[in-house]
This record gives C-alpha cells, sequence and structure tokens, in this order.
C-alpha cells in the first residue's frame, strides 16, 4: 500500500493509471471556498449527489469492485483515517455532507486523486461541485473540511394537471 504524502504525491499519480481524471490541482477554482467530489446518484436522505467514498463503497457493497480494488480501497480509506478525522457528525448517519476547503486542495488532492482513479476504473461518473454559499448548516469543520446538516427534505406529493387541448 502506498503512503499518502505530499512527498510521493506525483509517484502516485503515476503509478496508478488515469482515464482522464480531472487534476484538482490544475482547476482554477480560487474564486471558491468550498468543493466536493461526487457521483450520479442522489442520496434520499440529503438530496445531494452522493460524495466519491459513498461512491465507491456502494461499488464494493454490490459486487462491482473486483477483490483486489476492494482491498485497495479499505487500504485507502485506512490511509485517509491517518491524514483527516472522521467528521463525529457521521458517527450518527443523517443528512450530512462533506465539502473540501480549497485552501487545503493539496491534503485533499492527497485523498481523491486515488479514489478519483477507482471510480474511472469502473467507468463510475463524477464530478466536481463548487460553492461558496453552502446548502445547509454547519455542523463540523476542521482544517481540511466542513460538514452541512441538510435541511430536511419536503414530502413531495404529485399534481395531475389536466390535458390541455
Amino acid at each position: 500500500m502506498l503512503a499518502l504524502t505530499l512527498d510521493n504525491f506525483e509517484r502516485i499519480q503515476m503509478e496508478m493509471p488515469s482515464h482522464g481524471v480531472v487534476s484538482l490541482r490544475r482547476m482554477s477554482i480560487g474564486e471558491f471556498d468550498y468543493f466536493r467530489v461526487a457521483g450520479r446518484y442522489i442520496s434520499e436522505e440529503t438530496g445531494q449527489n452522493t460524495g466519491i467514498f459513498n461512491l465507491l463503497f456502494n461499488l464494493a457493497a454490490a459486487g462491482i469492485m473486483s477483490q483486489n480494488d476492494k482491498a485497495t480501497f479499505k487500504g485507502l480509506c485506512e490511509e485517509i483515517d491517518t491524514i483527516m478525522q472522521v467528521p463525529p457528525p457521521y458517527a450518527n448517519p443523517g443528512r450530512f455532507v462533506s465539502y473540501f476547503k480549497v485552501d487545503a486542495m493539496d491534503r485533499a488532492c492527497l485523498i481523491l486523486s486515488p479514489l478519483m482513479r477507482l471510480a474511472e476504473k469502473y467507468n463510475e461518473p463524477y464530478h466536481v461541485l463548487l460553492c461558496n454559499a453552502l446548502p445547509g448548516e454547519v455542523v463540523y469543520e476542521d482544517g481540511l473540511q466542513i460538514v452541512v446538516e441538510m435541511p430536511e427534505l419536503p414530502k413531495m406529493r404529485r399534481i395531475i394537471l389536466p390535458d390541455s387541448e
């Protein structure tokens, strides 16, 4: 397993083949305060796109990932736990969404780049969400990330419109 440090970031980039991964370091996002990497699926709890961690957890749980890649993902998660704290709100699942701070881009790249490459290996699309205004109340913050609690989603009701002729 590769240790994730700023010193070996470029080596990790070269050893993990990419199929077009976005280089977060090269993106011009200086005018934004926060970002997250999210998949295409919408969480029923938050109403937001699932983050890269949940995207990969779901691929592993669904049996889509190979055993080797599951082990790689597990190892990455263990390494990531040494770099960043798992936010306390996640101890009680709910309507929480994490964002990285643009100011902590170098550290965020250490965490996200290998995960993005793993998603690409399985042709799982993701996108980078950039923002200044946050969609919920901040419930946790450290030097790398913030966590917001999303407001409760409104109950939807079906409205049937009359045929227009």
